[in-house]
């Protein structure tokens, strides 16, 4: 059994930011950023905890407004995954109007 004390600081965060932290911190941004995170985290929790962690850091770079305006593109092309999420504000395109990929 592992002992959180005996953990480095890195380590220790990772672990108190679990899936409620999560959930907590993507409300905060707004409802596409929270979807996008309940959609990473409904499966394979273990494997996508650091994804969802990765996805709401973007929040202190670009700030909320933007982040849940790229989740909410990642969500219009039904990716959620931080590396659509990553890309859309790198390259501004949550900047951008956002036309259904559905609309003829």
């Amino acid at each position: 059994m592992t002992v959180a004390d005996h953990l480095p600081p890195e380590a220790r965060n990772f672990f108190e930011r679990d899936r409620r932290w999560c959930d907590t911190q993507a409300r905060a941004v707004g409802p596409r950023c929270a979807e996008l995170v309940a959609r990473l985290l409904g499966d394979r929790i273990a494997e996508r905890l650091r994804a969802a962690q990765a996805v709401l850091a973007k929040s202190k770079r670009y700030g909320a407004a933007r982040l849940e305006a790229a989740c909410q593109r990642a969500l219009a092309h039904d990716s959620a995954h931080y590396r659509t999420v990553k890309t859309i504000l790198a390259t501004g395109a949550d900047q951008q109007l956002l036309v259904s990929p559905h609309t003829p």
